[in-house]
């Protein structure tokens, strides 16, 4: 073991909470696509920023007696986060699990975003002609009306999106916090890039798979390039 090594100052992800509905037995058949999604704005947005989402699933399950049911889970998120966490090292060996610290809620404006999002998601809910469609609201449960209890649940059940991004940022030579410069390239090593979602300078309101792939094509273009000009000047 060695003492925590800061390899990720940066760490950001998407905090999220799912509400959960019970399907009446006639609400009709599955939908075929897998999940509908909807970006808004929250009161604490700026200029155009679209930082709140809510995406919607039906999912089976079972009740009490072992009998096949239906779930209508509302995934409520704060997609631009402002909180902060950190990734380190425990130890030099890469098979040891690192130390994770998302931090979520920790900035001062992503908890009352949170709670925005999820009571939009609880009207929507309420509101025909889904409401008809459902027996009863499984969580967070009655009686959320004050922030206090809202935060209680919230602590209970919060997730992430998975879209853990930002732990070596991409940067000019004038940043500090860069990692990497605008090619992929490892300051101070050589022969090292990275190209995934660690390198965004900053978490992206959409999912991040596209995102991933555009930047691995682009850093993979660059070395491609790199390496035809050395084949060049060899030759030379």
């Amino acid at each position: 073991m060695v003492a925590d090594l800061p390899v990720g100052e940066r760490l950001q992800d998407q905090p999220m909470y799912a509400l959960s509905y019970l399907l009446k037995p006639d609400a009709g058949a599955e939908p075929p696509h897998g999940s509908a999604a909807l970006w808004t704005r929250s009161a604490l947005a700026g200029g155009d920023e679209l930082d709140l989402q809510l995406s919607v699933s039906v999912q089976p399950d079972v009740d009490e007696t072992g009998a096949p049911v239906r779930l209508l889970r509302i995934w409520a998120a704060v997609v631009l986060p402002r909180s902060v966490g950190t990734l380190r090292l425990k130890s030099l060996d890469p098979l040891v699990t690192p130390r994770i610290a998302y931090n979520l809620l920790a900035d001062p404006a992503d908890r009352p975003r949170l709670r925005e999002i999820v009571r939009v998601a609880r009207r929507v809910a309420h509101t025909e002609p889904l409401a008809s469609l459902l027996a009863h609201e499984l969580l967070p449960g009655p009686d959320l009306e004050t922030d206090a209890a809202l935060d209680a649940a919230l602590d209970a059940g919060l997730l992430t999106f998975y879209h853990g991004t930002s732990t070596a940022p991409m940067g000019g030579p004038a940043d500090p916090a860069a990692v990497v410069d605008d090619e992929g390239r490892v300051r101070g090593l050589t022969g090292l890039r990275v190209a995934d979602a660690s390198v965004f300078p900053e978490m992206l309101s959409v999912p991040i798979n596209l995102t991933v792939l555009l930047v691995a094509e682009r850093i993979a273009a660059a070395m491609r390039q790199s390496a035809a000009g050395a084949t060049l000047a060899a030759a030379a």
